[in-house]
């Protein structure tokens, strides 16, 4: 059992459950689909990340080339430790926008299309992509668009 921690531990942190395989013995499909998922609903999180990430990068191989050693070091310590922790935000940032995707899909699942599910996740740009992702896999597009329609809130097409 003590043996086994590290893998419940990645099971717990990346969300991929050996139960979630459906008919794929090796589970391949079921985690490409959620990785999929994943890059649907954190679109943003992630384009900054690799933006924010290649910024610092070229920055810092442009200073160490016009230092060549003096302050270089630094540079790039500084540099590598600003790079980890944006994307280790965007990614958790990402991660709960995922949380709340399967949040929104088990509660349309369980009890169909209510604006009980809707409203409460219609107030930010972010939270409407998570319920209109949810609302089209489970079927439910249309009433919820109807309904951020009502509310006067436009969700165009880009932001599928």
């Amino acid at each position: 059992m003590i043996r086994d921690w590290p893998y419940h531990l990645v099971v717990r942190i990346s969300g991929f459950h050996p139960e979630h395989t459906g008919s794929n013995p090796v589970g391949v499909t079921s985690m490409l689909e959620r990785a999929r998922k994943f890059i649907q609903v954190s679109a943003i999180n992630q384009a900054f990340a690799a933006g924010y990430s290649s910024f610092i990068g070229a920055e810092i191989a442009v200073v160490n080339e016009i230092t060549h050693q003096k302050g270089a070091s630094l540079v790039t310590a500084v540099g590598l430790t600003a790079i980890g922790a944006v994307v280790a935000l965007e990614e958790y940032g990402a991660r709960v926008k995922l949380q709340e995707y399967d949040k929104v899909t088990r509660l349309f699942q369980l009890y169909g299309w209510d604006k009980k599910i809707v409203n409460p996740m219609s107030h930010t740009r972010c939270e409407r992509r998570v319920v209109k992702i949810a609302s089209r896999d489970c079927g439910f597009e249309e009433p919820t668009m109807q309904y951020l329609s009502s509310k006067k809130i436009q969700l165009s097409k880009d932001q599928t």
